[in-house]
């Protein structure tokens, strides 16, 4: 047993549960819970299994709105990269969270640069944005009117979700700057890491500061 209450196998069956059964920001929820419960539980061989095998199922998952899931998995990979000594750990460790990384950057690449407070209401309609649409007499233009109401709440969703993964991105490069032995003793592969995450769309020219070597030549 994992936690006292799960093993392995249990852990990645409510990760799939939760991946069929609920909404994004629950199942976000959901799996940091379980992190959370991995993490806490004494270091062991049975303790990384596990929180590399969930982080792996997690990291799988393509969802565009998701963030905190991969931050997550992102610091446990961290935390439990500084407390590893095995080379091919380190490998695997720094390939998940290379994966992490890459999917928060994606999010951002998927959110808008702005958004508009209300969605705007289609050209005839003399009301003002934001309106219910139920409230156009028109049934075209009232149609019209919830389908943008649609596409506006998407991409809210996006926006939200592209302002989260800027802030955990902005973390997780500080956090991995600090804890550079997470990836293991070679500093051309702890580079060569930094130089991938570098290459993320939507960094600020400070975050790719964050990840510049100071013993880089």
């Amino acid at each position: 047993m994992v936690t006292g209450l799960a093993s392995t196998q249990q852990l990645l069956e409510r990760e799939a549960q939760a991946w069929r059964d609920l909404p994004p920001a629950e199942y976000d929820r959901a799996v940091c819970g379980m992190l959370d419960d991995v993490g806490a539980a004494p270091h062991s061989p049975e303790r990384v299994d596990a929180l590399l095998a969930l982080a792996g199922a997690t990291l799988r998952r393509n969802g565009p709105t998701l963030t905190e899931s991969p931050a997550c998995c992102a610091e446990r990979l961290l935390a439990l990269g500084s407390a590893v000594s095995e080379p091919a750990l380190h490998w695997r460790i720094g390939m998940l969270f290379l994966l992490a990384w890459l999917q928060l950057g994606a999010a951002v690449e998927r959110g808008p640069e702005s958004i508009s407070v209300a969605p705007a209401l289609p050209p005839g309609v003399a009301l003002p944005n934001g309106v219910d649409p139920a409230a156009i007499a028109d049934p075209a233009l009232r149609e019209q009117a919830r389908e943008d109401v649609q596409r506006h709440r998407e991409a809210a969703e996006r926006w939200n979700a592209k302002q989260r993964a800027l802030g955990h991105l902005t973390r997780l490069a500080t956090l991995a700057r600090a804890s550079r032995g997470a990836f293991g003793d070679d500093g051309d592969a702890a580079r060569e890491l930094a130089a991938a995450m570098s290459l993320v769309s939507g960094l600020s020219a400070a975050r790719r500061r964050l990840l510049q070597d100071d013993d880089a030549d």
